[in-house]
């Protein structure tokens, strides 16, 4: 029995999700793209439809370019060198940015959106004349008429004018679907940029987890490999891509390695997952030649 736990690999297992919104926006610059489907206007909670053609986009996935990019801090409101305070801006920052005040689209119904989103529809076209075309902004990210369904969007209004606050920061930035036909839809992405206070080991922002890992370190009776680590994998979510959070991921998967004595890392990725070899890659990883089987019980 004692030789046998000699030999016995002791695996100790970590799982971890971490946050860095200190260390970078998620504003996006004019000209990147996204690729948004209706179950994603569902489900996130900072993307709204500003306008739509005859039908909206609502496939499996539509590409959108961003047209411009703003951002609201109260009353100001600044864009490219140009910065306007207004009270509209307020409004606003108050509508995207309060917690008191529901946010992301809603359901794909008439009636069942969220506040945002109605208020959207009805004050959007009123901070471009008050603010918007001021800053330079174009009629193309401009609704063709302002809506105010049942009232819920002066509802909203009326909440946010009350809820206005120096505190409200938030990015907009505007997208525009890459459709010539008359399918298009104009979205707007706002990410509020006051750092949550979110313990950032949780991987948290605006009370939902965006990133996490699982580590699996070995502890061995061989020379040759000694402790090790296999990462099982690092996902974050869609919406929060392309902000190097997988890079922030691996730089907390080694030091928690190296504070456990290991010598080396070792990951498994699907083959079809390309995006996420190239930053493995660029971090140092290298491609072994290895087959990976699973055997289902």
């Amino acid at each position: 029995m004692k030789k046998l736990k000699m030999i016995i690999t002791f695996i100790i297992t970590f799982v971890i999700a971490i946050c860095i919104f200190n260390s970078f926006s998620f504003a996006y610059n004019e000209g990147d793209e996204r690729v948004w489907s209706l179950k994603d206007m569902e489900n996130l909670k900072n993307l709204y439809c500003l306008d739509h053609g005859r039908e909206a986009p609502i496939g499996e996935g539509v590409s959108y370019r961003a047209k411009a990019s703003i951002k609201l801090k109260g009353n100001t409101a600044t864009y490219g060198s140009n910065t306007i305070t207004h009270d509209s801006n307020g409004i606003l920052s108050a509508l995207l940015a309060s917690g008191s005040i529901s946010k992301g689209y809603g359901k794909y119904s008439v009636d069942d959106h969220s506040e945002a989103q109605f208020g959207l529809w009805t004050f959007w076209v009123d901070w471009m004349n008050d603010v918007g075309y001021n800053l330079g902004l174009s009629s193309e990210v401009t609704p063709s008429e302002k809506y105010d369904r049942k009232g819920k969007g002066t509802e909203a209004v009326t909440k946010a004018t009350q809820l206005k606050s120096d505190e409200n920061e938030v990015t907009i930035t505007i997208f525009l679907s890459n459709v010539d036909t008359g399918d298009w839809q104009m979205l707007l992405y706002a990410e509020p940029q006051t750092p949550p206070e979110d313990d950032p080991h949780k991987g948290e922002h605006n009370g939902k987890i965006i990133t996490h890992t699982r580590i699996n370190i070995i502890e061995t009776i061989f020379r040759n490999m000694e402790t090790y680590a296999i990462v099982n994998h690092v996902c974050v979510r869609g919406d929060y891509r392309r902000h190097k959070i997988a890079t922030k991921m691996l730089d907390e998967i080694v030091k928690i390695c190296k504070e456990r004595n290991c010598i080396s890392i070792k990951l498994w990725s699907n083959n079809f997952r390309k995006a996420a070899h190239a930053c493995y890659r660029n971090y140092g990883f290298i491609a072994n030649d290895a087959v990976f089987f699973t055997l289902d019980i």
